[in-house]
């Protein structure tokens, strides 16, 4: 029976990846657009299909008319996150924490990484560009253009002012290349759509295509009246609470970014590009709580590994390669790279990848499927180390501070879109909450 049960996995398997698009010529392959729309700091609670009180008609209309992952997985910030989405391996893998932003003089990649851009350019993808935030390194040798990106427009660090594009304790922050630049069209989202519409127009069919907004991320910097003619600072004024003081703001800087998605859609209708775009679209982590995020009804928030802080909005649209339907099972954020893979009919030997593909997971679900996460903690002035493992319902965090054990079981409800996250052993006191 065990040995019948494989074999009909193995034949499904051969049906589905056979009666995908056909990717057999070089040509017909490469026809493929591929775009990564990555939002930075949007809570669980923070987009419209979750919650009816934040406005995102045009990411409601690209999950409902593709695959919603609402099991999504991320790190709990967005460093790590980036590793993984980027070059389709666990964070942990490549050397984080030790290896980060660049700051402690080590960036997050190692030139012996593969990532998606250099993966694509190997595909004969001659065009692969990146508009936004990049925070994984800053140093020639590290930058977007030295890790296989033709163009970027963006910024190098973590944040930045959204009207000027300077960032305190740095410097200036938006560049063009590798020169810095103001930041066009006078903020950041603005920039960032307006520049990838260009990419849209200039660029024939066969692109990769790599939108990184920074928004809602901190600094809180309220956009201007949208292109569409819509104060949404205004329009919300009053949801705001003591708890969540710049919950109008921070939501304001949501929806403008949506309509700014909306016009890109729209550039990609207008070339009649928009069936043959692969759009994956995710938020890096879980929204940070003291800017106004919300991740309800999960616990905890960004910096923590509780459901809050890594699982986050995300969803695929491909119209002329997936149907719409809803995914329960587990994705995590080193599923990107997989599924472009298996989309363009790429050979994936000898990548290292550790995700699972959306077309994989479509058909296998949770079977096999497991997240890990490692890192090191200084909480309270007391160092130590944390790993967090989920295996179907089953979530464990252990930390060891100062050489102890500690060890938090969960029990997660995947089948209610809920969790229930609750102690199943006590935590040491200095690790609680």
């Amino acid at each position: 029976m065990k040995f019948k049960k494989v074999l009909s996995i193995a034949l499904l398997i051969l049906v589905v990846f056979t009666c995908m698009p056909s990717h057999a010529g070089h040509r017909a392959r490469h026809k493929l657009n591929v775009m990564l729309i990555v939002i930075d700091d949007m809570g669980f609670n923070d987009i419209g299909y979750n919650n009816p009180q934040i406005l995102t008609p045009n990411m409601d209309s690209l999950a409902a008319g593709g695959v919603r992952l609402d099991r999504n997985y991320t790190c709990p910030v967005c460093v790590p996150t980036r590793m993984g989405l980027y070059t389709g391996r666990l964070a942990h893998t490549l050397g984080w924490p030790t290896r980060n932003d660049g700051s402690n003089g080590r960036p997050a990649l190692t030139r012996q990484s593969n990532t998606i851009a250099e993966i694509m350019r190997d595909e004969g993808y001659a065009n692969r560009a990146l508009f936004g935030k990049w925070h994984l390194g800053f140093e020639v040798g590290d930058q977007p253009l030295d890790r296989g990106f033709t163009q970027f427009e963006g910024m190098l660090y973590g944040s930045a002012d959204y009207f000027t594009g300077f960032l305190y304790g740095t410097g200036h922050n938006w560049f063009d290349g590798r020169d810095e630049a103001p930041v066009p069209f006078g903020y950041t989202t603005d920039a960032i759509a307006e520049g990838v519409m260009k990419f849209i127009s200039d660029t024939p069919n066969g692109w990769l295509c790599v939108v990184s907004f920074n928004a809602p991320h901190q600094p809180i910097h309220t956009p201007p009246v949208s292109p569409d003619g819509v104060d949404y600072t205004a329009l919300y004024d009053g949801i705001q609470t003591p708890e969540k003081p710049k919950r109008h703001q921070f939501a304001a800087m949501i929806s403008y970014m949506d309509e700014r998605i909306g016009d890109i859609v729209d550039a990609l209708k207008t070339r009649g590009r928009f069936g043959n775009t692969l759009i994956y679209v995710m938020s890096d982590n879980g929204g940070h709580l003291v800017h106004s995020a919300d991740n309800s009804p999960l616990l905890g928030e960004k910096n923590t590994t509780l459901e809050g802080g890594i699982r986050a909005p995300a969803f695929v649209h491909w119209k002329d390669g997936f149907s719409p339907t809803d995914i329960l099972a587990m994705t995590t954020y080193v599923d990107f790279v997989p599924t472009v893979m298996t989309a363009i009919g790429a050979d994936m030997t000898g990548l290292g990848l550790q995700g699972r593909s959306i077309q994989e997971t479509l058909l296998l679900g949770d079977v096999g499927r497991t997240y890990s996460y490692w890192t090191t903690l200084n909480l309270e002035g007391v160092k130590g180390f944390e790993t967090v493992e989920i295996c179907g319902k089953d979530k464990t965090i252990q930390r060891w501070p100062d050489g102890t054990g500690g060890r938090d079981k969960f029990e997660l409800d995947p089948f209610t879109n809920l969790i229930a996250e609750s102690f199943y052993n006590g935590p040491l006191d200095v690790w609680a909450n």
